[in-house]
């Protein structure tokens, strides 16, 4: 049937058209101009536009260009000579080849399988199509290429072997790099550079940073300063390395230097490229601020140009920045765009990086929401550090990878777990020292985070001072700063005045500086030195902003319960708020007691004047509640009693209530049982449960308190008994 319809369609048109449909039919697209130059003729775009208009299996694309129906081509091309075939294809390829036309230029060549045409396209315009991240057509030409028997010249090997270094195949690029180099005439100094800034990307994920820093410094020395876009491809490569193996002072001087020699010679362009990297060297040198300013200069480069220094990733490291600055949002945002433009363009070196900040972010996300008794869950974090693993060996064989994947594995492992496994934390730290100043300083803030959270703040503050040391030692600020503030609440809760007061002044200068705003979120760990700030007037502009981040507002009154009852105006306790009667105090004492249940007036008659022989009880309790306001507002708190769905309550926002605490610290001592936690047990136990009041509301809670501070002495007897 299609053969009928075929011969029926062109029956009716003259000889010059038919043989112009056979002749075309091997084209994919149906360029006018292309046709003109290959089959010598001058009315090809009247012919189309002919058929279109008689609608003979022709249509116009939206690109300007035509194409046949499948089925009206198929029938073509049975016509057509292979021979006539591949000689047309081979003509296109030339023509598109000398319109610059590289991409159609390329299909052509391949489909007439003229490789010699192929290497001449591809030494063209490959350097602009990596730098464009055009991966998918060059991983397309070289396949072509690798599927033939033809000797490649030196030229195609540096570019296949560049391809695969740029995408992260550091097994095939070091294979096509060691059989390039031999070749190289040393007249041929542009190809020579290429080949040796690649074999320095294969050293470093091959050997080590060290090797590859040595080839560098080579390159460095033999640069003509007059060259700075090769300038840039041969010092890139050692600022990524410096960041990488924690030797942050060098590379933020190598940068600096590279950025004032641009800015004297004119080079804006390339000064602006160098710039744009500072964005990654603050950010591991912990300053965020910095960091996230050199990322937003940054977005004023050129697209195209941005796409070829995409090579080396700023956003997955201001993604963790925003994060740090309390841009949690801004900095999920950053990192999925970023995350997602590394697949694209199948940038493995920089996936592993990617990958890795990911999981440590989603982590940091959990953990603060963790630890604030949110219902949070790693499974986003430990699926990232499955990727990072996996792509840690991917194409790699040097020790830095492997050790890293490893530690990560076990330090993050110890926040999955749901118990205390002391051989893998004996197996982290005698891994440690192996370990680079940054990776060392990452394992030990996680340390930190995880002591504290199972309450072993021993470990916790030597695992901060170890932190502080090798994070100082490097330059690396990001987690020595937040080590400051484990040593700060350590000073503040064994009341070392002296050490709490300096300790707490340069750590929140520390991260008022660089931008270390989100872990006062973590308002357990926190709070107490904000607290400790403002009761001290320790940076009062800083502790301020610092307190409006978080959420936290420091409290007004401090109500003893344990022994007898005691409401003081200030957390220091030495001005006791005093009631008009007894009544009125344990009217108070009574709704804090109830708590965010309140009470209503029949529960509070009950409660505390079921005894009274007045004739308006109503009125009785209206005016001790009144009072009790009164009292309450002169001391600071005003709306303290309040009155909804006819219950009254006490606000707590400004009130730190001892037998809160008590029970706080009750709960973590049930889960970790350290000495510490029973001695503030026993240091808040002052007495039975508001033992001036002969309360039958509170006998439940008295008698649960003296069991909680018995079992902490019994426990603190047994540890002296048996140490």
């Amino acid at each position: 049937l299609y053969a009928y319809l075929f011969r029926e369609c062109i029956a009716n048109l003259n000889s010059d058209m038919v043989d112009f449909l056979k002749s075309s039919a091997c084209f994919d697209e149906l360029d006018a101009h292309m046709l003109d130059d290959v089959l010598n003729k001058k009315n090809t775009k009247l012919m189309l536009e002919s058929l279109v208009n008689r609608n003979i299996f022709t249509i116009k694309t939206s690109n300007g260009l035509y194409r046949y129906h499948t089925l009206f081509k198929n029938s073509l091309l049975e016509r057509m000579d292979n021979v006539q075939r591949s000689l047309l294809r081979q003509k296109a390829a030339r023509y598109y080849f000398d319109q610059k036309q590289y991409s159609r230029a390329g299909r052509y060549a391949m489909n007439s399988k003229d490789y010699e045409l192929l290497e001449k396209i591809i030494l063209v315009c490959y350097r602009d199509y990596l730098k464009g991240c055009k991966f998918n057509e060059l991983r397309i030409w070289f396949q072509s290429l690798d599927n033939t028997a033809i000797q490649l010249s030196s030229e195609i090997l540096v570019a296949i072997g560049a391809f695969n270094s740029v995408i992260g195949n550091f097994v095939k690029a070091n294979e096509y790099i060691d059989t390039a180099l031999p070749q190289i005439s040393k007249d041929n100094m542009e190809l020579y550079f290429e080949a040796m800034i690649h074999k320095a990307r294969v050293l470093r994920n091959f050997v080590s940073f060290e090797e590859s820093n040595m080839l560098l410094d080579k390159l460095i020395a033999e640069l003509n300063n007059q060259d700075v876009e090769l300038s840039y491809a041969v010092v890139i490569e050692k600022l990524y390395n410096l960041c990488w193996n924690s030797r942050i002072n060098e590379a933020y001087a190598l940068a600096r230097n590279m950025i004032e020699l641009c800015a004297k010679s004119g080079k804006i362009k390339v000064m602006n490229w160098f710039e744009r990297y500072l964005c990654t060297i603050h950010f591991f040198a912990g300053r965020m601020k910095d960091c996230i300013y050199y990322y937003e200069k940054s977005l004023e480069i050129p697209e195209d140009e941005l796409k070829y220094l995409g090579m080396h990733s700023t956003g997955i490291y201001v993604a963790k920045a925003y994060q740090m600055m309390g841009e949690r949002s801004r900095s999920l945002s950053i990192l999925s765009a970023e995350l997602k433009r590394l697949r694209n363009t199948g940038n493995y070196e920089e996936m592993w990086a990617g990958y890795l900040l990911a999981a440590e972010i989603y982590y940091q996300n959990s953990f603060i929401d963790k630890m604030n008794g949110f219902d949070a869950s790693f499974g986003t974090c430990i699926k990232y550090f499955t990727l990072a693993d996996e792509y840690a060996p991917l194409y790699r064989k040097t020790y830095f990878q492997m050790q890293w994947a490893k530690l990560q594995r076990l330090t993050y492992g110890l926040f999955f777990s749901d118990t205390h496994n002391k051989n893998q934390v004996q197996e982290i730290f005698e891994n440690l020292d192996n370990a680079g100043a940054y990776l060392k300083n990452v394992v030990l803030a996680r340390l930190m985070g995880y002591f504290s959270a199972i309450s072993d703040f021993q470990s916790a503050v030597k695992c901060a001072q170890m932190c502080i040391a090798a994070g100082e030692n490097s330059g690396m600020l990001l987690h020595s700063s937040l080590a400051y503030g484990i040593l700060a609440k350590a000073a503040i809760d064994t009341n070392d005045y002296e050490n709490s007061i300096s300790l707490t002044r340069h750590y929140l200068k520390l991260c008022s500086d660089n931008g270390l705003y989100e872990y006062f979120k973590l308002r357990k760990t926190y709070d107490p030195v904000l607290e400790f700030a403002y009761d001290n007037g320790i940076e009062p502009e800083i502790t301020k902003q610092m307190m409006e981040f978080a959420g936290y507002k420091p409290k007004k009154t401090y109500v003893e319960t344990l022994g007898a009852f005691t409401v003081y105006r200030d957390k220091k306790r030495q001005n006791i708020i005093k009631f008009r009667t007894k009544k009125e105090r344990e009217l108070l004492a009574f709704l804090l007691d109830a708590g965010g249940q309140g009470a209503t007036k029949e529960q509070i008659y009950n409660a505390i004047w079921w005894e009274s022989e007045s004739k308006n009880i109503k009125n009785l309790i209206a005016v001790n509640l009144r009072h009790l306001k009164n009292d309450l507002k002169c001391a600071g708190l005003e709306e303290a009693v309040s009155y909804r769905e006819n219950r009254y309550f006490i606000c707590r926002d400004d009130i730190v209530c001892d037998s809160d605490l008590f029970e706080r610290i009750y709960e973590e001592f049930k889960l970790h049982n350290t000495k510490e936690q029973a001695t503030k047990i026993i240091s808040l136990y002052k007495g039975e449960y508001l033992s001036d009041f002969e309360a039958l509301w509170a006998v439940v809670k008295s008698i649960k308190y003296r069991e909680i501070y018995e079992e902490a002495v019994k426990y603190l007897e047994k540890g002296a008994t048996f140490p």
